[in-house]
């Protein structure tokens, strides 16, 4: 048998809702999929006899939550020691992707929308209208892979309580946006232990792209910081992640190359010493 079908036909039984990809990428070959998953197995066949190189989507929401930890993030110590042990602890189900990254499976104990770098730089969650690509499927740098099996839909652990409380804060600034601080929602989330320093940094690249002058950039990220960071970073930090940000030159709202400059930082992950730049400079467990 197809060995995607085969693994497709076992989620179903699980539980999941099933969705056709295309071959070797991540882009769904069915049109309206948020409502047309199925676990029904007939529809899965018929998908594989239509498309039988498809890889496999895994719909998100409905009592599913995956948290999708790309290799950057994990190489810049997201989310801290402590935290990534608890999400170990959970014994919840684990994807290795092609390219080195993690899909952590959970109970969605809330009816949480997607996110995109928004509780940490390469930090994703796939909720209500998601879906994550699941084992055997591959793209080019290779195929994914299970860490730890998958299980019954309705025995996925829920995700620990500070990711909750992160989510839950999200889904607070898209329903109340009044209630942001002045700029992109995005600019408004929470950043916790191990996300604080690249999340404000990713701050200041943004506001650098847009033309503000470090005196500015700092006014703002000392707010930022008191109103955001879980919890909050000395100003003396905040500061040296100003400066870091101002070596760029100020730009005229070219946002692509902030967000570049972002990454660059957030995946230097060995500088000094041979420490991570967050712990290097603010001490951040």
């Amino acid at each position: 048998m197809n060995p995607c079908l085969e693994a497709a036909l076992r989620y179903a039984a699980l539980g999941y809702r099933l969705l056709p990809a295309a071959a070797g990428a991540k882009t769904p070959l069915i049109r309206d999929w948020p409502s047309k998953a199925s676990r029904n197995e007939s529809v899965i066949r018929k998908w594989f006899e239509q498309w039988p190189a498809a890889n496999i989507g895994i719909a998100c929401g409905g009592g599913l939550l995956v948290l999708d930890l790309d290799p950057e993030a994990l190489t810049a110590g997201w989310p801290g020691e402590a935290r990534r042990r608890e999400l170990k602890a959970t014994r919840c189900p684990l994807v290795r992707t092609p390219r080195g990254g993690w899909h952590l499976y959970f109970n969605a104990v809330r009816p949480w929308r997607n996110t995109t770098s928004v509780i940490a730089l390469g930090v994703d969650s796939r909720g209500e209208g998601g879906f994550a690509v699941a084992p055997p499927s591959g793209t080019p740098n290779g195929r994914y892979q299970w860490v730890r099996p998958p299980v019954k839909l309705d025995q996925l652990p829920p995700p620990p309580e500070w990711l909750v409380q992160a989510l839950d804060g999200i889904e607070s600034r898209r329903n109340h946006p009044s209630a942001q601080a002045p700029g992109r929602e995005e600019d408004g989330v929470f950043f916790t232990e191990g996300g604080r320093n690249a999340g404000l940094f990713r701050l200041a690249c943004k506001y650098r792209a847009i033309g503000l002058r470090q005196d500015e950039i700092e006014a703002a990220l000392i707010a930022a910081n008191r109103l955001r960071c879980q919890p909050p970073l000395d100003d003396h930090e905040v500061t040296v992640i100003v400066k870091s940000a101002s070596r760029y030159p100020q730009g005229d709202g070219d946002e692509p190359y902030a967000m570049r400059q972002a990454w660059r930082h957030a995946v230097a992950h060995r500088t000094r010493k041979g420490r991570c730049y967050a712990r290097h400079q603010s001490g951040a467990r």
